[in-house]
């Protein structure tokens, strides 16, 4: 199950932004937690009490855990060969607001795919924070 993933390497673009953010992590990491966590909600609040929750964790996080995690990111390795060798073992599950991974990004990278796709409708790239009742449901109904 790939909830909320990319199965394709990162763009240039995308790979630069990974090491800017590696960065800031060290530079400013209350920052970048307090400014990057709402965006990846479908409705981006900073007051929702899911959103609070979330910032307070990554706070007591440390930079180089941010930093690390980050660049491995960066640095993932392109998955379609396994998806098109395994399509009925792998399901994907996208939040149709997804701000890391647009709609239209994964609907495209999935074209020529046979493998079951879900889309959560009223979420963002937290579609376990904002919708956990269809996330739920689904896995229940692929693992039952």
């Amino acid at each position: 199950v790939l909830l909320h993933c990319y199965f394709l390497e990162y763009s240039e673009q995308k790979k630069r932004d990974r090491i800017r953010m590696a960065d800031l992590a060290f530079k400013a990491k209350d920052l970048l937690i307090k400014e990057s966590i709402p965006g990846l909600f479908y409705r981006s609040d900073a007051k929702d009490p899911a959103v609070q929750s979330l910032t307070t964790e990554a706070l007591h996080m440390t930079s180089e855990s941010i930093a690390y995690a980050s660049l491995a990111m960066r640095s993932r390795s392109e998955k379609r060969k396994l998806l098109k060798k395994y399509p009925d073992d792998i399901i994907i599950i996208h939040g149709a607001h997804d701000p890391q991974i647009s709609l239209n990004v994964m609907t495209q990278a999935l074209k020529d795919l046979s493998v079951s796709y879900h889309i959560l409708n009223y979420a963002g790239h937290m579609g376990h924070v904002e919708d956990p009742a269809s996330v739920t449901e689904l896995l229940q109904a692929i693992f039952a």
